[in-house]
């Protein structure tokens, strides 16, 4: 049994626009979350978002979504949530964090780098869900 961690980074848009976000996290065994608020990481994989808003033409989202971001220094400046949830040898079981509005959801700031990190104690799977909308300040 090895551990195991990934990061995903959500960049938010610069000026008037808000990101509300909920994370989502599922594991199939034991699992540490780490929310954190300003990175200076860069790079990795941006992965597609899709705007549920299908009225009319839909707009395009400000904030980035990268997997495995790599050259930095620092996770972030401040740790925002961290929870480690789950057991280890748990066969079939799938365990998860977040989910509830009232104590998941955060009001990013703008143009600020976040890592959401996941560490596993056992070959495990892993989904992550990010739930969130943009609003402007006259919205």
């Amino acid at each position: 049994m090895g551990t195991t961690t990934i990061l995903w980074m959500i960049t938010t848009p610069a000026g008037t626009k808000y990101t509300h976000i909920i994370p989502s996290i599922e594991c199939s065994g034991e699992f540490l979350v780490t929310e954190t608020e300003g990175s200076d990481y860069t790079g990795g994989t941006s992965l597609a978002v899709i705007n549920r808003n299908r009225v009319g033409t839909p707009s395009v989202a400000g904030t980035i979504v990268t997997r495995t971001p790599a050259a930095g220094t620092t996770l972030g400046a401040v740790t925002l949530r961290t929870e480690r949830v789950g057991a280890t040898s748990v066969a079939g079981k799938t365990v998860s964090s977040g989910n509830s509005r009232g104590s998941s959801e955060f009001v990013l700031k703008p143009a600020t780098k976040y890592i959401i990190s996941v560490t596993t104690f056992a070959d495990v799977y892993v989904t992550l869900r990010l739930d969130w909308y943009e609003h402007t300040d006259k919205d």
